[in-house]
């Protein structure tokens, strides 16, 4: 649910804190934030040029 939120500094935080007290388990923050990145750009791009860019960016 925590990944279904905009993905502003108020997310990430509530997201440290969840893993510096173990209730989510900590994992690749750096590879889970990029593959939100990507989504939501890919998901803004015309879809002429989605379709290219979707294949290597996932």
């Amino acid at each position: 649910m925590l990944d279904a939120l905009p993905q502003d500094r108020n997310t990430r935080y509530i997201r440290e804190v969840l893993v510096a007290t173990g209730a989510l388990p900590q994992g690749q923050e750096n590879l889970a934030r990029l593959e939100l990145w990507v989504k939501e750009t890919v998901e803004n791009l015309p879809s002429h040029q989605a379709r290219i860019i979707r294949p290597f960016a996932e």
